[in-house]
């Protein structure tokens, strides 16, 4: 699973309230793996997380479109 996958994901959810477990069954990846992943992408700023609830920041939104176009 790639982090970009990730990415639209949580681009194509973000008006839902998105947890860690949610995305890993949705993903199909255990959650020790999804964690991997959101820490990756944390440490790039392109997810952020409020109160146990995923999100992508608006510079992952940004990536997530220009990937698209």
């Amino acid at each position: 699973m790639k982090e970009n996958d990730v990415l639209q994901y949580l681009a194509r959810r973000e008006e839902d309230l998105v947890t860690v477990q949610d995305l890993a069954e949705a993903l199909g990846l255990p959650v020790f793996r999804t964690e991997a992943l959101l820490d990756r992408l944390r440490a790039r700023r392109l997810v952020t997380e409020v109160h146990g609830f995923v999100m992508p920041s608006l510079q992952g939104i940004a990536q997530v479109r220009r990937r698209a176009n």
